[in-house]
């Protein structure tokens, strides 16, 4: 059965019923009736129950669609409006955001909620063992703590195997602006560049950026230890930050 789950990061309740879902093609109303979404819960919106049976969810976290499009397993553009065609939240994804070869049934999983969904390093493939992870806490997730220095780098060390756990690292900047364009860059400690992870991105004053062990050719790297560059410039290119890290790359 076909599903996006949706979490509500904010503080407040929000009715589904004043909520559309829309892919490429199709936009549906996703609640005839109110639902609410309270703070920090989740949500499947599907157009089958079968749902509920082939992943366990309850009734309270599951919410039948009428018309519920089929998404594109190489691409779709998805999106949560209003009636006025506000966007809420817009996720266009290609099969390369699930950064490795996967069978049917394995869903794309964001790593936090707080991070940039337009991004694809934001995203994996699922690590559950039944392919996803609905109404609960993706099994991807990577945990982002508040931090008062000008970059942290969590989990370090941390291990690419792909085994749900530290399988990724989030590297956060605070910006001493309030926009700038950042690039990161990730060496070995022979000073060889193996991944320009950012060029250039627009990024605000605190952002976070997602690193999952590979190189630029798409190759997890080797263990060891590896230089974390950052550089953020103005919107004239004048440099207004530059900070450098080690990170560890570890196999479990």
């Amino acid at each position: 059965e076909e599903w996006v789950e949706l979490f509500n990061l904010g503080s407040s309740g929000i009715n589904l019923r004043e909520i559309y879902f829309a892919d490429a093609v199709d936009t549906i109303q996703i609640g005839k009736m109110d639902f609410i979404l309270q703070p920090q819960s989740y949500v499947v919106i599907c157009g089958d129950s079968s749902a509920a049976f082939q992943y366990n969810i309850s009734s309270e976290k599951l919410l039948v669609a009428s018309g519920f499009p089929t998404l594109n397993n190489a691409f779709d553009d998805l999106k949560l409006l209003n009636n006025f065609n506000f966007i809420y939240d817009r996720v266009s994804y290609t099969d390369e955001w699930y950064g490795r070869e996967v069978g049917p049934g394995i869903s794309l999983e964001k790593i936090n909620p707080n991070l940039n969904g337009q991004i694809s390093e934001n995203w994996a493939a699922s690590v559950d063992m039944r392919g996803s992870s609905p109404a609960r806490v993706n099994s991807v997730f990577a945990d982002i703590a508040p931090t008062e220095s000008r970059l942290r780098i969590s989990p370090n060390p941390f291990s690419p195997d792909n085994d749900g756990f530290e399988d990724v690292t989030v590297i956060q900047v605070n910006i001493p602006a309030e926009i700038a364009f950042v690039n990161i860059r990730i060496y070995d400690t022979r000073g060889r560049l193996i991944r320009f992870l950012a060029d250039s991105l627009p990024a605000a004053h605190q952002s976070q950026f997602v690193w999952d062990g590979k190189d630029d050719n798409n190759r997890v790297a080797r263990i060891g230890a590896y230089i974390c560059f950052v550089e953020a410039l103005s919107s004239n290119k004048n440099v207004v930050l530059q900070l450098k890290s080690t990170i560890i790359l570890v196999k479990q």
